[in-house]
């Protein structure tokens, strides 16, 4: 038997995709006069949560996917589901802006791990962030391309950050303004006119494609 507390925070967590740490959480379920670490200890006790210890860490939580789809389900039916998945967007928003200047100077395998556990998480942010807020979606994106090299998902880099970009830009942007915000916004750097006027000048149907994946094996 769940108390109110323990049941608001069973369907709180559905948000959450594959494992998620104890600050994830607090995040997404705190209320005023609440702390999440008991909370989710209980229903690690009830066989709700699975609490997995990692060496260094506080370890992680996930759900199994049976239960995982009922507390979903069950978040729908409350009304509280936009809300959650906002405060979700939000803490991965602000925790990858925090990540943004260390892996570009070069700190990408003290991250890599981050990824190789949260990217389920960072994903659905991101989809959310599409659905909702184009901005915090390219933000995203931004930091994102980084994994989608080193671990070779180009395609669905390429995809997120089309769908990203598009979403940012209102109307569609002629392709001078495309390319040149794409350098700005992947790299930081500005685009030569040379590679301006390559792009504008590149009739192929993947032009765009290639300059996508030329800027996410980039090292800036």
């Amino acid at each position: 038997m769940l108390s109110p507390e323990e049941r608001d925070a069973f369907e709180d967590i559905a948000v959450f995709e594959g494992t998620f740490t104890l600050a994830a959480a607090e995040a997404v379920i705190v209320r005023p006069g609440s702390r999440a670490l008991p909370l989710l200890e209980s229903l690690v006790d009830k066989s709700l949560l699975d609490r997995r210890s990692e060496p260094g860490g506080d370890g992680r939580y996930r759900m199994l996917d049976t239960i995982h789809e009922l507390a979903r389900e069950r978040l729908r039916r409350t009304g509280r589901e936009r809300d959650r998945r906002e405060r979700h967007l939000r803490f991965y928003v602000e925790l990858l802006a925090a990540a943004e200047p260390e892996i570009a100077g070069g700190r990408y395998a003290e991250w890599n791990s981050f990824f190789d556990a949260e990217y389920p998480n960072v994903l659905a942010a991101l989809t959310f962030a599409l659905e909702i807020d184009p901005e915090a979606a390219l933000r995203i994106a931004i930091v994102s391309r980084f994994f989608w090299y080193f671990h070779g998902h180009l395609a669905e880099g390429r995809r997120m950050l089309e769908s990203a970009l598009a979403g940012a830009s209102d109307p569609p942007a002629e392709r001078r303004v495309q390319i040149r915000r794409v350098y700005f916004d992947l790299i930081g750097l500005p685009s030569t006119p040379e590679q301006v006027e390559a792009f504008v000048k590149d009739a192929a149907p993947d032009a765009w494609e290639r300059v996508v994946d030329g800027l996410l094996a980039s090292p800036h």
